[in-house]
Protein backbone atom coordinates (compact mmCIF):
# COMPACT_ATOMS: atom_id res chain seq x y z
CA UNK A 1 0.00 0.00 0.00
CA UNK A 2 1.43 3.42 -1.13
CA UNK A 3 1.26 6.73 1.57
CA UNK A 4 -1.68 9.18 0.69
CA UNK A 5 -0.04 12.37 -1.13
CA UNK A 6 -1.61 15.85 -0.49
CA UNK A 7 -3.42 17.45 -3.08
CA UNK A 8 -3.70 21.09 -3.38
CA UNK A 9 -6.05 23.08 -5.04
CA UNK A 10 -8.63 22.50 -7.78
CA UNK A 11 -6.64 22.59 -10.00
CA UNK A 12 -4.10 19.86 -8.14
CA UNK A 13 -7.66 17.83 -7.92
CA UNK A 14 -8.14 17.94 -11.86
CA UNK A 15 -4.47 17.10 -12.76
CA UNK A 16 -4.67 13.98 -10.27
CA UNK A 17 -7.82 12.92 -11.92
CA UNK A 18 -6.80 13.03 -14.94
CA UNK A 19 -4.15 11.09 -14.35
CA UNK A 20 -5.84 8.27 -12.65
CA UNK A 21 -8.80 8.19 -15.53
CA UNK A 22 -6.06 8.20 -18.31
CA UNK A 23 -4.27 4.88 -16.51
CA UNK A 24 -7.79 3.19 -15.89
CA UNK A 25 -7.86 -0.16 -17.41
CA UNK A 26 -11.27 -1.85 -15.92
CA UNK A 27 -13.63 0.85 -13.64
CA UNK A 28 -14.02 4.12 -13.09
CA UNK A 29 -15.97 5.26 -10.11
CA UNK A 30 -16.82 8.52 -9.70
CA UNK A 31 -19.18 9.97 -6.74
CA UNK A 32 -18.98 14.51 -7.18
CA UNK A 33 -21.23 16.76 -5.26
CA UNK A 34 -21.84 18.35 -8.50
CA UNK A 35 -19.82 17.44 -11.21
CA UNK A 36 -17.65 20.58 -10.75
CA UNK A 37 -16.70 22.05 -14.12
CA UNK A 38 -13.33 22.64 -13.30
CA UNK A 39 -12.49 19.41 -11.41
CA UNK A 40 -14.26 17.47 -14.38
CA UNK A 41 -14.83 20.02 -17.37
CA UNK A 42 -11.41 20.47 -18.86
CA UNK A 43 -11.56 19.00 -22.98
CA UNK A 44 -8.35 16.38 -21.90
CA UNK A 45 -10.72 14.99 -19.18
CA UNK A 46 -13.50 14.28 -21.33
CA UNK A 47 -11.19 12.56 -23.84
CA UNK A 48 -9.83 10.55 -21.53
CA UNK A 49 -13.28 9.20 -20.17
CA UNK A 50 -14.17 8.36 -23.76
CA UNK A 51 -11.13 6.57 -24.48
CA UNK A 52 -11.64 5.05 -21.45
CA UNK A 53 -15.14 3.77 -22.03
CA UNK A 54 -14.22 2.59 -25.88
CA UNK A 55 -11.67 0.67 -24.69
CA UNK A 56 -13.53 -2.14 -24.00
CA UNK A 57 -16.31 -3.58 -23.89
CA UNK A 58 -15.86 -4.47 -20.03
CA UNK A 59 -15.01 -0.86 -18.98
CA UNK A 60 -17.67 0.60 -17.04
CA UNK A 61 -17.71 4.28 -15.81
CA UNK A 62 -20.14 5.56 -12.93
CA UNK A 63 -21.34 8.66 -12.22
CA UNK A 64 -22.94 9.10 -8.90
CA UNK A 65 -23.72 12.68 -7.96
CA UNK A 66 -25.41 14.45 -4.81
CA UNK A 67 -26.46 17.47 -6.90
CA UNK A 68 -27.84 17.82 -10.59
CA UNK A 69 -28.78 21.42 -10.77
CA UNK A 70 -25.54 22.57 -12.30
CA UNK A 71 -24.20 19.90 -14.43
CA UNK A 72 -27.80 20.42 -16.03
CA UNK A 73 -26.03 23.51 -17.69
CA UNK A 74 -24.14 21.71 -20.51
CA UNK A 75 -21.74 20.14 -18.89
CA UNK A 76 -19.40 18.16 -20.94
CA UNK A 77 -19.38 15.00 -19.35
CA UNK A 78 -22.82 14.83 -19.24
CA UNK A 79 -22.76 15.69 -23.17
CA UNK A 80 -20.66 12.47 -23.33
CA UNK A 81 -22.76 10.22 -21.21
CA UNK A 82 -26.13 10.86 -23.58
CA UNK A 83 -23.63 10.34 -26.26
CA UNK A 84 -22.33 6.78 -24.58
CA UNK A 85 -25.57 5.75 -22.51
CA UNK A 86 -24.37 2.06 -22.90
CA UNK A 87 -20.97 2.94 -21.86
CA UNK A 88 -21.40 5.44 -18.80
CA UNK A 89 -24.08 5.47 -16.11
CA UNK A 90 -25.53 8.48 -14.33
CA UNK A 91 -27.50 8.47 -10.95
CA UNK A 92 -28.52 10.74 -8.70
CA UNK A 93 -27.67 10.08 -4.59
CA UNK A 94 -31.31 9.14 -2.58
CA UNK A 95 -32.91 12.23 -0.59
CA UNK A 96 -31.78 10.92 2.47
CA UNK A 97 -28.12 10.52 1.90
CA UNK A 98 -27.56 13.66 -0.01
CA UNK A 99 -27.09 16.01 3.13
CA UNK A 100 -24.42 13.16 4.48
CA UNK A 101 -22.69 12.76 1.34
CA UNK A 102 -20.22 15.69 0.70
CA UNK A 103 -17.52 14.83 -0.46
CA UNK A 104 -15.37 14.17 -3.99
CA UNK A 105 -14.47 10.58 -4.52
CA UNK A 106 -12.82 8.96 -7.53
CA UNK A 107 -12.15 5.31 -7.69
CA UNK A 108 -9.72 3.91 -10.00
CA UNK A 109 -9.84 -0.16 -10.85
CA UNK A 110 -10.82 -0.71 -7.11
CA UNK A 111 -6.73 0.29 -6.37
CA UNK A 112 -6.47 3.84 -6.89
CA UNK A 113 -8.14 6.57 -5.00
CA UNK A 114 -8.89 10.63 -4.76
CA UNK A 115 -10.91 11.61 -2.28
CA UNK A 116 -11.54 15.14 -0.98
CA UNK A 117 -14.06 14.15 2.31
CA UNK A 118 -15.96 17.95 1.71
CA UNK A 119 -16.10 19.54 -1.46
CA UNK A 120 -15.61 22.96 -0.39
CA UNK A 121 -12.43 21.76 0.52
CA UNK A 122 -9.38 22.76 -1.18
CA UNK A 123 -7.01 19.45 0.06
CA UNK A 124 -7.56 16.11 -1.37
CA UNK A 125 -5.96 13.02 -0.52
CA UNK A 126 -4.56 10.55 -3.46
CA UNK A 127 -3.62 6.94 -2.74
CA UNK A 128 -2.04 4.97 -5.81
CA UNK A 129 -2.11 0.79 -4.82
CA UNK A 130 -4.28 0.91 -1.90
CA UNK A 131 -6.32 -2.14 -2.84
CA UNK A 132 -7.85 -2.37 0.93
CA UNK A 133 -9.05 1.35 1.12
CA UNK A 134 -10.21 1.62 -2.41
CA UNK A 135 -12.03 -1.57 -1.30
CA UNK A 136 -13.69 -0.15 1.51
CA UNK A 137 -14.23 2.94 -0.01
CA UNK A 138 -15.97 0.75 -3.52
CA UNK A 139 -18.36 -0.99 -0.95
CA UNK A 140 -19.62 2.15 0.22
CA UNK A 141 -19.82 3.30 -3.30
CA UNK A 142 -21.71 0.32 -4.37
CA UNK A 143 -24.05 0.60 -1.66
CA UNK A 144 -24.90 4.29 -2.45
CA UNK A 145 -25.33 3.48 -5.88
CA UNK A 146 -27.70 0.65 -5.25
CA UNK A 147 -29.84 2.94 -3.19
CA UNK A 148 -29.58 5.93 -5.57
CA UNK A 149 -32.19 6.60 -8.59
CA UNK A 150 -31.61 7.50 -12.36
CA UNK A 151 -30.64 11.03 -13.06
CA UNK A 152 -34.03 11.58 -14.48
CA UNK A 153 -33.43 15.25 -15.56
CA UNK A 154 -29.70 14.76 -16.96
CA UNK A 155 -30.92 12.29 -19.73
CA UNK A 156 -31.41 13.76 -23.16
CA UNK A 157 -34.78 13.29 -24.43
CA UNK A 158 -35.63 12.51 -28.13
CA UNK A 159 -38.87 12.79 -29.83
Amino acid sequence: MSEAVAVEGLEGFAATALAAVGGARREVLLLSLELDPRLYGSAELVEAVQRFALSSERAELRLLLNRTELARRGHPLIALARRLPSRIQIRQLSPERRRDRLDELLIVDGRHLLQRKDARELLSRWQTEAPAVAKREREDYIQLWEESEPAADLRELSI
